[in-house]
This record gives structure tokens, C-alpha cells and sequence, in this order.
């Protein structure tokens, strides 16, 4: 989508939790794949970076388990 367009915002608010920056100006650069990892409870997230360029994000959020 367009720049600065409220993907973030939108995202964070489907998953109940601020996993991705927000802000006035564009603050994601790059397409982000989210998948879902049973970190526990803590909230923890763990992200990745292959060689081909795909960026992942594992969130404990329930949303993303299906």
C-alpha cells in the first residue's frame, strides 16, 4: 500500500499489541512476514532475516496461530 496509509497502525490493532512501528512518517521499509510462535506469555518476539531478503517476525499473538 501507499506510505504512511496506517498499515502498521491497522496490523497492531488486529493483533492487540504494538508489534509493529507507527508513526507520522513511513517507519516500515520492508515487507514483513508475521507468523505465529508460543513464546510463553512474556510477550516475546523473534525475528529473522534470510539471504533472499525476507523478513520475518514470530509474535506469541493468537490471531496468527490459523
Amino acid at each position: 500500500g501507499e506510505f504512511n496509509s496506517g498499515k502498521s497502525t491497522f496490523i497492531n490493532a488486529l493483533l492487540g499489541r504494538k508489534y509493529l512501528r507507527e508513526g507520522v512518517v513511513p517507519t516500515t521499509n520492508e515487507i514483513t512476514l508475521l507468523c505465529y510462535s508460543a513464546s510463553g506469555s512474556s510477550g516475546q518476539q523473534r525475528d529473522e532475516r534470510h539471504p533472499d531478503g525476507q523478513f520475518i517476525r514470530y509474535l506469541p499473538a493468537p490471531i496468527l496461530k490459523e
